[in-house]
């Protein structure tokens, strides 16, 4: 597709790359304008990214990075490289979590509340992040001959009719944060969100992983994706369960 937006001179800068930084800012801008209109300042809302955004990036690299060991132990300096991108999402999951709960101890907002928060702001990023794959030839389909396969790319540029992986992905984000802003509206119990969140992208990538064409960890016949996924989803229900309990006690 497009990989290279534009060039400084000589120097590449990728459409994967903008893409995530913009699904970043949007994702943030999304989150301070609910936390504004649910009584959580802007500032908090910020100050609660900064906390998240360090363990964010090391987990989403190191996520990156395990799978593909191997190769990174022969090129170790690689495993600095993010321009291309390289971030495994669960990681960036993990680490975001473990950083916004303990702003939410040190602070005293409610991690509820930021959860909540942070479950409007993630599908908007996760969808930038998926078109960015889609044009960097990035988590590319499988090969299809079926009418309705598009002509993609894969991450080496390999142009065959593909199952659209990226593109299915992002219109689904785009669809749960739509679900997600709609029970928002509607005054959810706090804290019932993020479950609802991971509750849906499991139900949405589990079976996406499927459509993947390119390489990946798996345990078993199962991709290691969606292993996590279905765990992650696993929990979102088991939240769910527990944020309604405190919702119908409350």
């Amino acid at each position: 597709m497009h990989p290279i937006l534009f060039r400084v001179g000589a120097t590449p800068i990728y459409t994967y790359t903008v893409l995530i930084y913009l699904g970043a800012v949007l994702g943030l801008v999304a989150a301070m304008w609910a936390g504004q209109r649910r009584g959580i300042p802007p500032q908090r809302v910020m100050d609660a990214a900064l906390w998240m955004a360090a363990p964010a990036l090391v987990g989403g690299r190191i996520g990156h990075i395990l799978p593909e060991w191997a190769n990174y132990a022969a090129h170790p300096q690689l495993a600095l490289g993010v321009g291309q991108g390289g971030f495994a999402f669960q990681g960036v999951l993990l680490g975001g979590a473990l950083g916004g709960a303990i702003y939410a101890r040190r602070s005293g907002v409610s991690l509820a509340a930021l959860s909540d928060l942070a479950a409007l702001g993630l599908p908007l990023g996760q969808a930038c992040g998926w078109l960015g794959a889609l044009m960097h030839g990035a988590n590319y389909g499988v090969v299809s001959y079926a009418d309705w396969a598009w002509e993609l790319p894969d991450v080496y540029g390999v142009v065959m009719p593909r199952f659209p992986t990226q593109a299915v992905a992002a219109v689904g984000f785009l669809g749960i944060g739509a679900v997600l802003l709609a029970l928002w509206r509607r005054r959810a119990a706090p804290g019932l969100l993020f479950p609802v969140y991971l509750l849906l992208m499991g139900l949405l990538l589990v079976p996406l992983e499927c459509t993947r064409g390119d390489p990946g960890w798996h345990w078993g016949v199962w991709r290691a994706a969606q292993v996590l996924l279905a765990l992650e989803a696993g929990l979102g229900l088991v939240l769910l369960v527990v944020a309604r309990h405190h919702a119908k006690d409350g």
